[in-house]
Formats: C-alpha cells, structure tokens, sequence
C-alpha cells in the first residue's frame, strides 16, 4: 500500500482512523517559558493499539506493552530526516499563510521585545519572516503573526479622490 499524506481536521480524526490512518501529526503552538515568544510545537499520535517501551531508571525493568489507548509522543529526542523535512515544510507553509494576510507596501505595527511599538511598511516576502521599513528607515525582518495592522495614515489630498494625475511633457503625451 502507498502512503498518503492527509491533512485532517481535529474533529475528523475517528473518522479518518476508521478508513486506515495510523498515525497524525499534530501541531499547535505554545508560548516560550524562556522567551515568550509564540513557538510551534509538535507532537505524534499514534494508535491505541501500538506496543510502546516503558524506559525505567533501572534498564532491567524496561519493558514493552500494547497501548489501550491513543499514544502522544512529544519529548522526541531524534527523528528521520524525512520526517524534519516534512516539519519544516509545515512549518514554512505556516508562515507562508499568516504572510499571505498582509500585502507588500501595506502598513504594519509589531512590538519588540522591550521596546516601544514600531510602525513601517512591508517591502518583502521571505523563507519565514516578512522585510519591513520603518518610518525612520530601519529594517526589520519580522515574523508575519508578530504583525497587526496599522492604522492608516492619510497624506496630502483628503477630498476623498484617490488618484494623482501625472502629466508627461515631452511630445509623446496627449
């Protein structure tokens, strides 16, 4: 049988166990104890009926069981390259998508840490982060749910006409 990747909602899971799913990847995010940063964190859900190893500070009692109920695995000390490739796919088509909410030239407000709000526009898309100029003329590279959208400012003409005519005087124009 080939495998299939499928992206399941939550709410769905019984249903795609009941048709042959074994596992799920599950993702969700946390706040960082150290740094408070919002950060992704990933677990594996395996099937109730999988044997799993029970490691004891005594390896003579180390043993093996079938589980009688689904399995998370969460503290992962290593994993195969594939299966960090595919996190880190997820994890750029995350940001792919929070970027996706904002347009280039469009103004935006982030807060750093320890530091008052900052206020610029955004100038390009990146790998994971968003290149943004501030008023001033500093960049940032920001990651794109660190961002909100600022409160526009107006320049110049008020009267409600968004279009500035721009005459040409050479002997082309019309």
């Amino acid at each position: 049988m080939s495998r299939v990747d499928l992206r399941v909602p939550f709410a769905d899971k019984d249903g795609a166990r009941r048709l042959g799913a074994r596992y799920f990847l599950a993702t969700t995010t946390r706040e960082c104890w150290k740094c408070d940063a919002t950060t992704p964190v990933h677990a594996i859900v395996l099937p109730a009926e999988c044997e799993i190893s029970y490691v004891a500070d005594d390896p003579a009692d180390d043993c093996w069981e079938v589980a009688g109920m689904p399995v998370l695995l969460s503290y992962i000390l290593d994993l195969a390259d594939s299966v960090r490739a595919r996190l880190r796919f997820l994890r750029q088509l995350d940001a792919h998508e929070s970027m996706l909410e904002f347009r280039i030239g469009e103004r935006v407000t982030f807060q750093p840490d320890g530091r008052p709000a900052v206020i610029g526009m955004i100038t390009r898309y990146n790998k994971k982060t968003v290149s943004i100029v501030t008023d001033d003329g500093q960049r940032w590279n920001v990651a794109p749910r660190a961002l909100t959208r600022a409160v526009s400012r107006v320049i110049g003409n008020t009267d409600g006409n968004n279009v500035v005519a721009i005459h040409r005087q050479d002997k082309h124009s019309r």
